[in-house]
């Protein structure tokens, strides 16, 4: 409501107060219904903080309809919000796309508008896709699949590992910022378990 009324400083408040408290204290309420208003409210003062928690949320839901409860109201196609968060991005954002196939359109769309926006687009996903294609900088992995769909997916291994290596050579870009961060990480991990730090830091 305050986005609709132009209150551009309450939306940026409240926002803020979102990204700082995080998503989960809305899980216990109209969780979709609350994403979609973030979706809205994110795009109309380009949040893009508050537009990176929400996409990967709803990004599962593309090609389908937001729907409420049973049936009890439908907020329309995801795709409409996913499109609308990629446009919060701009020039000094990057965004990993990551696709078997580089065929889903929704993928390809969201890519190809963060790109408009400036985004830089990083795509792991088959050579010559079309995701491929609209990628500023394309990794090609393509892992050919078994036909028995109950095998576990080899293609899901070999995207995990190309994503910690990925991140690795990003930390070693910036090791000393990188390390703070991790520090932060461990210290608020071991103070939600048991207290050990010794352990390892995803234990």
């Amino acid at each position: 409501m305050l986005a609709e009324l132009a209150m551009e400083e309450q939306v940026r408040g409240e926002l803020d107060r979102v990204q700082a408290e995080g998503l989960d204290p809305l899980r216990e309420g109209l969780w979709l219904a609350s994403l979609t208003y973030l979706a809205d409210a994110a795009r109309a003062i380009a949040h893009q903080e508050v537009a990176s928690l929400v996409y990967p949320l709803l990004a599962p839901l593309a090609g389908r309809n937001v729907m409420i409860g049973h049936g009890v109201a439908c907020y329309g196609a995801a795709d409409r919000y996913l499109g609308m968060l990629a446009a919060t991005l701009g020039k000094r954002d990057v965004v990993l796309a990551i696709s078997t196939t580089g065929k889903p359109r929704e993928i390809v769309d969201a890519a190809t508008i963060a790109k408009e926006y400036g985004a830089t687009i990083v795509a792991i996903t088959k050579p010559n896709s079309p995701l491929a294609m609209a990628a500023d900088i394309p990794l090609g992995l393509y892992v050919p699949e078994t036909p028995n769909a109950l095998k576990p997916t080899a293609a899901r291994f070999a995207f995990l590992a190309a994503i910690d290596l990925l991140a690795a050579l990003t930390a070693y870009r910036s090791p000393r910022e990188t390390q703070e961060r991790m520090r932060r990480i461990k210290y608020a991990l071991v103070n939600l378990g048991d207290g050990d730090a010794d352990g390892p830091l995803g234990d």
